[in-house]
C-alpha cells in the first residue's frame, strides 16, 4: 500500500501515543484488570492504513514495552508475577 510520509508518521505517532496511554492505564490498574484485548486496536489501525508489515512491527511494541516496565525497580504491581 502506498502512503505519503505525513500520513505514515501521523498514524505511527497516533498509535504510539495510544499504546503509551493504554500501557500506563494497564500498569496503573494492576494485574487484576486485564486490558490486553485493547492492544489490538492500534495494531489494527496501523495494519489497515499502512499494511501488514507495519502492523506486525507495531504489534511488537507492547511486548517490548512490557519488558521495560517489568524491569523498572518501582514495578510494585507486577512483583508477584516475577517471583
Amino acid at each position: 500500500m502506498r502512503c505519503n510520509k505525513a500520513k505514515t508518521l501521523m498514524v505511527f505517532a497516533g498509535c504510539a501515543v495510544w499504546l503509551a496511554v493504554l500501557g500506563w492505564v494497564d500498569r496503573a490498574t494492576g494485574y487484576e484488570l486485564g486490558l490486553f484485548a485493547f492492544y489490538t486496536a492500534p495494531v489494527a489501525v496501523v495494519a489497515w492504513n499502512l499494511g501488514q508489515a507495519p502492523g506486525i512491527i507495531v504489534a511488537c511494541f507492547p511486548n517490548q514495552a512490557a519488558g521495560v516496565v517489568l524491569a523498572l525497580p518501582d514495578s510494585s504491581n507486577d512483583r508477584s508475577i516475577r517471583q
